[in-house]
Protein backbone atom coordinates (compact mmCIF):
# COMPACT_ATOMS: atom_id res chain seq x y z
CA UNK A 1 0.00 0.00 0.00
CA UNK A 2 1.29 3.12 -0.97
CA UNK A 3 1.40 6.41 1.60
CA UNK A 4 -0.20 9.54 0.25
CA UNK A 5 2.98 12.15 -0.10
CA UNK A 6 1.08 14.28 2.50
CA UNK A 7 0.75 10.97 5.04
CA UNK A 8 4.97 10.57 5.15
CA UNK A 9 5.36 14.38 5.84
CA UNK A 10 3.07 14.12 8.27
CA UNK A 11 4.02 10.63 9.72
CA UNK A 12 7.68 12.05 9.67
CA UNK A 13 7.30 15.46 11.46
CA UNK A 14 5.33 13.15 14.39
CA UNK A 15 7.70 10.20 14.78
CA UNK A 16 10.73 13.81 15.44
CA UNK A 17 8.31 15.23 18.20
CA UNK A 18 8.03 12.14 19.55
CA UNK A 19 12.06 12.03 19.52
CA UNK A 20 12.86 15.14 20.49
CA UNK A 21 10.05 15.16 23.11
CA UNK A 22 11.47 11.73 24.80
CA UNK A 23 15.03 13.19 25.00
CA UNK A 24 13.74 16.29 26.75
CA UNK A 25 11.47 13.51 28.97
CA UNK A 26 14.85 11.77 29.64
CA UNK A 27 16.97 14.45 31.10
CA UNK A 28 17.47 14.63 34.89
CA UNK A 29 19.28 16.98 37.15
CA UNK A 30 23.16 17.62 37.41
CA UNK A 31 25.33 19.73 38.76
CA UNK A 32 26.23 22.76 36.98
CA UNK A 33 28.38 24.24 39.52
CA UNK A 34 29.72 24.25 43.22
CA UNK A 35 31.52 26.63 45.34
CA UNK A 36 34.23 25.56 45.91
CA UNK A 37 34.63 24.52 42.91
CA UNK A 38 35.49 20.93 42.09
CA UNK A 39 39.33 20.56 42.57
CA UNK A 40 39.88 24.24 43.59
CA UNK A 41 42.70 24.94 46.03
CA UNK A 42 41.77 27.45 48.75
CA UNK A 43 43.89 29.51 50.80
CA UNK A 44 41.21 28.98 53.55
CA UNK A 45 38.28 27.09 55.10
CA UNK A 46 34.80 27.53 53.09
CA UNK A 47 32.44 28.95 55.52
CA UNK A 48 29.81 26.69 53.26
CA UNK A 49 29.64 24.33 50.55
CA UNK A 50 26.76 25.87 47.99
CA UNK A 51 25.63 23.37 44.81
CA UNK A 52 24.13 24.70 41.69
CA UNK A 53 21.90 22.40 39.99
CA UNK A 54 19.66 22.34 36.45
CA UNK A 55 16.58 22.04 37.86
CA UNK A 56 15.54 23.12 41.12
CA UNK A 57 16.12 20.54 43.95
CA UNK A 58 13.81 19.02 47.02
CA UNK A 59 16.21 20.47 49.93
CA UNK A 60 14.22 18.41 52.43
CA UNK A 61 15.02 15.08 51.10
CA UNK A 62 18.77 15.96 50.22
CA UNK A 63 22.06 15.41 52.08
CA UNK A 64 25.54 17.37 51.78
CA UNK A 65 28.61 15.73 53.96
CA UNK A 66 32.13 16.67 53.85
CA UNK A 67 34.79 14.60 54.48
CA UNK A 68 38.92 14.58 55.30
CA UNK A 69 41.49 12.46 53.69
CA UNK A 70 40.78 9.96 56.02
CA UNK A 71 36.41 9.70 55.45
CA UNK A 72 36.18 11.12 58.71
CA UNK A 73 32.96 13.68 58.25
CA UNK A 74 33.00 17.02 58.78
CA UNK A 75 30.10 18.20 58.15
CA UNK A 76 26.70 16.99 56.87
CA UNK A 77 23.19 17.94 56.54
CA UNK A 78 20.15 18.74 55.02
CA UNK A 79 21.32 21.48 52.88
CA UNK A 80 19.18 25.12 52.64
CA UNK A 81 17.94 26.50 49.42
CA UNK A 82 19.50 30.29 48.67
CA UNK A 83 17.84 32.56 46.71
CA UNK A 84 18.81 30.84 43.40
CA UNK A 85 15.81 28.00 43.22
CA UNK A 86 18.35 25.71 41.90
CA UNK A 87 20.56 25.61 44.30
CA UNK A 88 21.43 24.69 47.97
CA UNK A 89 23.92 25.47 50.76
CA UNK A 90 25.38 23.39 53.90
CA UNK A 91 27.13 25.92 56.17
CA UNK A 92 30.26 24.81 58.22
CA UNK A 93 30.25 25.18 61.76
CA UNK A 94 33.55 24.33 62.10
CA UNK A 95 36.80 25.55 60.31
CA UNK A 96 38.52 22.77 58.13
CA UNK A 97 41.94 22.65 58.69
CA UNK A 98 44.77 22.47 55.60
CA UNK A 99 43.78 19.10 53.55
CA UNK A 100 41.98 16.95 50.82
CA UNK A 101 38.34 17.10 51.10
CA UNK A 102 35.28 15.40 49.59
CA UNK A 103 31.81 16.44 49.14
CA UNK A 104 29.29 13.92 48.56
CA UNK A 105 25.86 15.28 47.37
CA UNK A 106 22.37 13.57 47.51
CA UNK A 107 19.86 15.54 45.94
CA UNK A 108 16.30 14.40 44.71
CA UNK A 109 15.32 16.99 42.01
CA UNK A 110 11.16 18.09 42.09
CA UNK A 111 10.85 15.41 39.34
CA UNK A 112 11.82 12.61 41.42
CA UNK A 113 14.73 11.74 39.83
CA UNK A 114 17.94 11.56 42.88
CA UNK A 115 21.08 12.58 41.93
CA UNK A 116 24.25 11.74 43.78
CA UNK A 117 28.22 12.50 43.31
CA UNK A 118 31.08 14.06 44.74
CA UNK A 119 34.09 16.21 44.15
CA UNK A 120 37.17 16.93 45.92
CA UNK A 121 38.64 20.72 46.83
CA UNK A 122 41.56 21.65 49.15
CA UNK A 123 42.16 23.71 52.11
CA UNK A 124 45.58 25.17 51.99
CA UNK A 125 48.47 25.00 49.63
CA UNK A 126 48.91 21.46 48.06
CA UNK A 127 52.94 21.54 49.04
CA UNK A 128 51.59 21.54 52.75
CA UNK A 129 49.50 18.28 52.32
Amino acid sequence: MLMHPMSRILTSLLCTALLVWSGAAAAHAKLVRAKPAAEAELGASPKAVTLWFNETPEADFSNVKVLDAAGKVMAEGAPVPTKDQKALELTLSATLPPGRYTVRYRVIAVDGHVLEGSFTFRVGSAAAQ
